[in-house]
């Protein structure tokens, strides 16, 4: 059986036994596509990608971080959907005279906290390569917030303000987001990339959907619950936040205990004997398409902005066109949200099979 050499420089890095390179040439008479693969887990093998060298072992931590990754993403948009259709109502309760204007004001505290946090995080993680330190901060900030949600009622006055901030510190946990991409992006390769990316937005869709649908079955416990002890109430417009809390204490054991921070690092200035690396290096310079870049934040920015209106006037206006009571319009607004959340996992479905193409 022919075989190759692969000759590293001395400038070359490694990232936890990963490599992702360029070959180029043949070998034996075969080229560089018709390396055979290697199953014994005391040699490298070949990924699906044929330019990726990695052990069978460090390819099975990856990808189970990746699934981490997925979960993140998972809980975070359950996180932000799952109070949205209990929220006006629930401000009305702990607030008789809050005004539609407030209202508009607490929905835009999670925005805004996620705006301000999004970028700290993104710096913290590239600034000292890290990932799992960013998500562990906005997790466990994210859990105090929600648990201080849940208890709003205990506070003796100001509870308006009070469920302000616990709204801001919510969307402040939530700017992990860009951290996830981040990572996902960097510990896949070019052909998994697109479908991993794709995974990432149906969980997303995922925890939009069930998010209101956590909500809508926990309806029955009715309000003031079945426990209203003290400082303590457990009913239909706390229990998504405890709920929430507990998902949060779940992710950061598993970042504790499972995940593991692994990159395919690009080398390449690694070749195979009787390739020239000079060429390699000139067919994989890209510069960034940044026409397309800014198109694509548009497009999202605009998508935001329409579903927008089902965490601002959805509630309030069902209520008023319908006269609803709290916990109809909770339960519809759950069962609203969830449609437009089934419908957001066929839409992803159907890019990730045109992106193949």
């Amino acid at each position: 059986m022919d075989t190759c050499d692969i000759k590293l420089n001395s400038d070359s890095k490694q990232s936890n036994g990963i490599y992702q390179i360029s070959l180029k040439g043949q070998i034996g008479g075969k080229t560089s596509d018709d390396i055979p693969v290697a199953n014994n887990s005391n040699k490298y093998i070949v990924n699906e990608d044929p330019r990726i060298f990695e052990p069978p072992d460090k390819k099975k931590a990856r990808w189970r971080s990746i699934r981490i990754m997925y979960l993140t993403m998972f809980l975070s948009s359950v996180t932000f959907t799952i109070t949205m259709a209990s929220l006006w109502p629930y401000l009305e309760l702990v607030d008789r005279e809050a005004s539609a204007d407030f209202f508009g004001w607490i929905v835009a505290g999670y925005s805004i906290g996620q705006l301000v946090a999004s970028p700290l995080f993104g710096f913290w993680s590239n600034r000292f390569d890290t990932t799992r330190w960013p998500l562990l901060l906005s997790i466990g900030i994210n859990i105090i917030a929600n648990i201080m949600y849940a208890y709003i009622e205990s506070f003796p006055d100001t509870r308006q303000y009070y469920l302000l901030l616990a709204r801001g510190l919510v969307g402040f946990g939530a700017g992990n987001v860009a951290v996830v991409r981040s990572y996902v992006a960097g510990a896949t390769t070019n052909e998994e990339r697109t479908g991993v990316m794709a995974n990432v937005s149906i969980c997303q869709s995922v925890g939009f959907i069930l998010g209101p649908a956590f909500q809508a079955a926990l309806v029955p416990l009715g309000y003031p619950g079945p426990i209203s002890k003290l400082e303590f109430h457990l009913d239909l417009y706390t229990a998504p936040a405890f709920l929430s809390a507990i998902a949060g204490f779940i992710n950061i054991l598993l970042l504790v205990t499972l995940f593991k921070e692994t990159r395919v690092t690009e080398l390449t200035t690694l070749s195979v004997q009787g390739g020239d690396s000079e060429s390699m290096n000139a067919n994989c310079e890209n510069k960034p398409d940044y026409f397309a870049v800014i198109c694509s934040i548009m497009i999202f920015f605009v998508v935001l902005f329409i579903f927008t209106i089902f965490e601002t006037i959805g509630s309030p206006l069902t209520m008023d066109m319908y006269g609803w009571s709290k916990k109809k319009a909770t339960l519809y607004q759950g069962i609203i949200l969830v449609g437009a959340g089934c419908e957001a996992i066929v839409v992803s479905l159907l890019l990730k099979k045109i992106a193949k193409r």
